[in-house]
């Protein structure tokens, strides 16, 4: 074997891959030479291992020798090293012709396909030996540059320069697995995917959705990139990052495909997607402040994923009840809550059409009872939108009556939500007139809450709840449209959307709880939590709070304040018959 490594085929390929050759910037014709050799001997260097294997692996060593140069040669050959770029001529994009092409601007451009197949083949054959792989870890940032290397889109290549790439991701989660590797292997991945925020998540979520559809021979690399995902997501950052990746568009992508894919994915890996995926969710739409998480996954076809667990997965399969606990999660923590949001409401109206979900809730409690208190709870929320934007709109235009414009547009609104102004100028002099006796804002005020408080504790039973916290963004229509909802929506189903409202008595406070998991759940005889406020008359009166969130933020705001009035004064429907009437009316 050494008498055929000195053989003047195996002496040109170990020549063309010595380091010496690598061209240096600034790239011209004459490089481009040595750059279609290098990738041409990169397919001919796996031989060299195969012909050792033949004789026992016994001069693995001696191969390796050369390893150094060429491991230098794929480091220059990476796109991201800027040394040279993928070509878009499909006609030059060939996996079996490593030709390489110098464009007039100095670039070299070779085919995606065959830089590819021959990096990926060289890297693999490598790796899978106990020599080769102790060269590999000998190189600087090894795990890096392969991580590099082994994640282009999917979708753009073929079956078998596809294949070698699952395998090599295999190759990596097992050494993740092994004690000897985990260690450097890991912080790799964390590594990469800090210095490419979402990239090698997002990367691998496709290859999922690339594989679900592909024959069973593939499949069975699914737990393999679940493995790996587990582990790029290990953090909150992570998280994060991969859901400004469009992480929750294609985690909802994926989940489709798996419970729409009856005989083609195998109930296994089904099982395994759907259940690691609705347990990853609920973190992904949690991971901000904002509801553009949740908006991204309805988007995406959530509720249409939802529909067919309800309706039973297209090939009879019992494992959609299982499904339909996982999504009662959802919908409990996260889907439930949102709707006191206007945009929630609007994307999901505009979902329903587009994807022509059923949502008759009527139907829908007898076979998933939660997901029909859901659109149960979603229709009476658009009524009270409804009534809320005609009432609004009437409201829409300057309320100082000495506005000297008369325009038709009030472009300013009072923090109460409640009267609109076209310029400062009017809300200031209006203020003055008239609607300082009026308006609610004053509430914070009396509960001696600074306008730009923002840690403010309530003690609440075993809990410590901040007040008023600017945690939950929201407008000023969006919190009158929240108070709107706590005191006009009825009963659903026995559980209360939002409770009665008791009896008013002196120094009581009632919180309508809009988080827990039977949505509008109530904590009732909470004395003395917050101090009185200040009354002139002093009529018995109790204070309004609910409890909100949005995304992983959760907040208490005040609503209202109510105490006893003649019937003439009465507010339907804010407690049980009783005669109530808003302080601040």
């Amino acid at each position: 074997f050494p008498r055929f490594l000195r053989s003047p085929g195996v002496r040109e390929i170990l020549l063309r891959l010595s380091s010496s050759r690598i061209p240096t910037h600034p790239l011209d014709a004459s490089d481009v030479k040595a750059i279609e050799e290098a990738l041409e001997v990169m397919f001919e260097f796996t031989r060299l291992y195969q012909a050792d294997e033949a004789r026992g692996d016994a001069h693995m060593p001696l191969i390796l020798q050369a390893f150094p140069g060429a491991w230098q040669w794929l480091v220059f050959l990476l796109p991201t090293s800027n040394n040279i770029r993928y070509t878009d001529n499909p006609n030059c994009d060939v996996p079996s012709d490593p030709k390489a092409y110098f464009n007039d601007d100095g670039t070299v451009e070779v085919s995606l396909h065959a830089n590819f197949s021959a990096l990926i083949g060289f890297v693999l054959c490598t790796l899978i030996k106990e020599e080769g792989r102790a060269a590999c870890l000998a190189q600087s940032n090894f795990f890096g540059t392969v991580l590099d290397l082994n994640f282009p889109p999917i979708h753009t290549l073929p079956f078998g320069v596809a294949l070698s790439s699952h395998r090599l991701s295999e190759e990596l989660n097992d050494m993740r697995l092994d004690q000897r590797y985990s260690g450097l292997i890991n912080s790799s991945l964390v590594a990469h995917e800090e210095e490419n925020p979402g990239y090698l998540s997002r990367a691998m979520v496709e290859r999922l959705a690339w594989l679900i559809d592909k024959p069973h021979l593939v499949q069975k690399y699914i737990p393999v990139y679940l493995d790996l995902i587990y582990s790029l997501l290990s953090t909150d950052r992570a998280i994060a990052n991969f859901r400004r990746a469009r992480g929750v568009t294609v985690v909802v992508n994926v989940l489709g495909k798996a419970v729409t894919s009856p005989g083609v994915l195998e109930d296994q890996y089904r099982d395994a997607l759907n259940k690691f995926f609705m347990t990853r969710l609920p973190s992904l739409l949690l991971s901000t402040n904002t509801n553009e998480p949740l908006i991204a996954a309805l988007d995406a076809g959530l509720l249409y994923i939802f529909g067919i667990l309800a309706t039973g997965l297209p090939d009879g399969g019992g494992a959609a009840e299982d499904y339909r606990e996982l999504g009662n999660t959802l919908i409990r923590t996260i889907l439930s809550p949102a709707l006191l949001w206007p945009d929630v409401l609007r994307t999901i109206r505009r979902v329903i059409k587009r994807d022509h979900v059923f949502c008759d809730a009527d139907v829908l409690k007898s076979r998933w009872h939660e997901l029909g208190l859901l659109y149960l709870r979603y229709h009476m929320s658009c009524a009270v939108w409804a009534t809320f934007r005609a009432q609004n709109k009437k409201l829409r235009y300057c309320h100082n009556a000495q506005c000297p414009s008369q325009g038709p547009h009030a472009l300013r609104v009072c923090s109460c939500g409640e009267v609109f102004y076209c310029s400062k100028a009017c809300q200031k002099a209006h203020w003055a007139a008239e609607h300082r006796a009026k308006c609610s804002r004053g509430m914070k005020d009396a509960l001696q809450l600074s306008a730009s408080s923002t840690t403010t504790s309530v003690n609440l039973g075993p809990d410590t709840i901040e007040l008023e916290s600017d945690t939950v963004p929201m407008t000023y229509v969006e919190r009158a449209y929240i108070k709107s909802c706590t005191f006009e929506t009825e009963v659903v189903d026995g559980l209360r959307f939002v409770p009665d409202i008791p009896n008013p008595a002196e120094g009581k406070a009632f919180l309508l709880d809009w988080n827990c998991g039977q949505v509008g759940g109530i904590i009732r005889d909470i004395d003395d939590w917050l101090p009185q406020p200040a009354s002139e008359d002093g009529p018995p009166m109790v204070r309004v709070y609910a409890r909100i969130s949005k995304g992983h933020a959760q907040t208490i705001v005040l609503l209202d304040v109510v105490h006893r009035r003649p019937s003439d004064y009465c507010l339907p429907n804010a407690a049980r018959g009783k005669n109530v009437r808003r302080i601040v009316e």
